[in-house]
């Protein structure tokens, strides 16, 4: 004797809860993750052209940066002071040419202490001069050459 069996329908699992919980796990974490902004300055740097009437580098002030002191026109100065002898100094008011600041950077400077004194000098209305010196080797030739035998 045969048993007849019932048929069942399949159990379907309700995945709606599914898609509830992954839409709230993308909300917390969109909520939750920092937006960093980026960080920058806008320079304006001249051209490397050069001008036969163009001053002389002693007739435009000149910063030098070393890893201990900073130093305006051979005098030491604090970063507070540089900035407020470059507000004083009214850029914006002046021609291009006479916006000139000639920075010198040793090659130990923080990059941190190097980007403060460049932006100061761009946001006083400065026009940046980099000063980049080759250091020499011990062969006699410059940085950048290769020495051949």
């Amino acid at each position: 004797m045969r048993l007849a069996r019932k048929s069942r329908p399949f159990a379907d699992v309700d995945v709606t809860s599914f898609g509830d919980l992954a839409f709230l796990l993308i909300i917390f974490f969109i909520l939750t993750t920092t937006f960093v902004k980026p960080m920058g300055s806008r320079l304006t740097i001249p051209s490397g052209t050069s001008d036969p009437n163009r001053k002389s580098d002693k007739d435009f002030p000149t910063i030098n940066i070393s890893a201990d002191r900073i130093l305006f026109n051979k005098d030491e100065v604090s970063f507070d002071e540089l900035r407020r002898k470059l507000s004083g100094m009214k850029f914006p008011e002046r021609r291009e040419e006479e916006r000139i600041i000639i920075v010198e950077a040793a090659p130990d400077v923080p990059f941190d202490r190097y980007f403060k004194v460049v932006t100061a000098v761009s946001r006083s209305g400065g026009i940046l001069a980099i000063v980049e010196y080759e250091e020499s080797r011990k062969d006699g030739k410059a940085g950048g050459q290769e020495a051949s035998e």
